[in-house]
Order: C-alpha cells, then structure tokens, then sequence
C-alpha cells in the first residue's frame, strides 16, 4: 500500500503517497477528506498549476500508477460522496473521464500508436508493457482537476506526453474511434490546449 505523508507547503486537505498508491490508498485519502492527491515522483511538478479550491477534486499521478490504478473508482466514490450531482450526471462524467485518462496515459505519455488492425492489436498489450518499462514514460505525470462549479462540473486533464491531437481525430470519428463520439456527445463543452496536452471538459449541471 502507498504511504501517505506530509510536507511543507501541502494543505490539510493534501494527501502525499511516497510510494505509489493503490486504488484503495486513493479512495480511503478522499474518504478521510484528502481532496488533493498527489504522488512523490516530483512534488514541485506535481504541484505546478493546481488549482483546488475547497470542494474539489485534484491528482497528480504517474503515468505507471495511472495506468494500474482504477482512476475512474476513485473519481466515482468522489462524486458519490462529496458531491450531490445527479446520478445520471456522473455517469456522463465519468465515462468521458474515462475516455480522456485511457487516451492521455496511452497515445500522449506512452506515446504508443493506435492499431490499426488485427495483427497489430494482438500485439498492443505487450507494446504498453514495454512502454512501462521506460522510466522516462512511466513517470511522466498525468494530473486530473474536478471543479465545481454553481452551475456546472470542469473537468480538466493534463498529460504530460506529446498531447493528443483532439480535433483532428474528432473530424475522422468513425467505428475505430467511438470514444471520442461519447465524450463529444456527454460533455456540452470540450476545448483542446496546448497541442492537446490539456483537454478542459465541461458538463452542466
């Protein structure tokens, strides 16, 4: 299990992991009030442009324990427990939050390239192994931000890979890119910046 520690400069509502954390280390830190969550890879990258005001919800994970760790059960106990929004809502939330983390974590941090047919996705689970075995890959950040708002959720995700090239892959949705669709249709807003490293979503309440 992940330790979780304190530092100078966290607020009481940080909780530190200096190991890599379990799902479970997760949802037990936002159960006992810890709202940001961040892991000792690299605390003062982990901390630069978090924005948390009380009520929100904020990570900065590994690429390594983003992609072992179930993100998606640690985001739904946030908003089954600290949030009062409409069931149907965080479904909505969290299945485009889904979307958005499995792309960040696979074709920004790890950069590994979409299979574009069978042979090649017999192949894509060994190709992400390999990929995590790259230090320099597997300890990139990804940072998630729940915000919200009277009258809406912001959800932003930040990866730090090569971004994500959102609207060129929106103009081509077809059948191999059905994510991208649920996210576009769930979310009443989606902007892309910095070469889509930062995909803002927004889903009003």
């Amino acid at each position: 299990r992940g330790a979780c520690g304190k530092s100078v400069g966290l607020t009481k509502r940080s909780a530190l992991f200096v190991t890599s954390p379990t799902t479970q280390d997760l949802i037990d830190a936002i159960h006992n009030d810890k709202t940001i969550l961040i892991e000792d890879i690299n605390l003062k990258q982990g901390l630069n442009g978090f924005e948390a005001p009380p009520g929100d919800l904020a990570l900065s994970l590994t690429t390594l324990t983003s992609y072992i760790v179930d993100i998606i059960a640690v985001i739904d106990h946030f908003l089954l427990h600290k949030t009062f929004l409409h069931p149907v809502l965080c479904e909505q939330i969290l299945t485009s939050t889904h979307e958005v983390v499995t792309n960040a974590i696979l074709w920004s941090n790890l950069e590994v390239d979409s299979p574009n047919n069978r042979q090649k996705s017999l192949n894509f689970c060994d190709l992400i192994k390999a990929r995590l075995e790259n230090k320099a890959l597997a300890q990139r950040l990804l940072k998630l931000n729940f915000h919200l708002n009277p009258e809406c959720v912001d959800v932003v995700i930040i990866s730090g890979g090569k971004g994500f090239d959102w609207h060129h892959a929106v103009s081509k949705i077809s059948s191999e890119v059905q994510g991208l669709a649920i996210i576009r249709s769930f979310a009443d807003e989606v902007i892309a910046e910095e070469d889509g490293k930062i995909l803002r979503l927004r889903f009003y309440t």
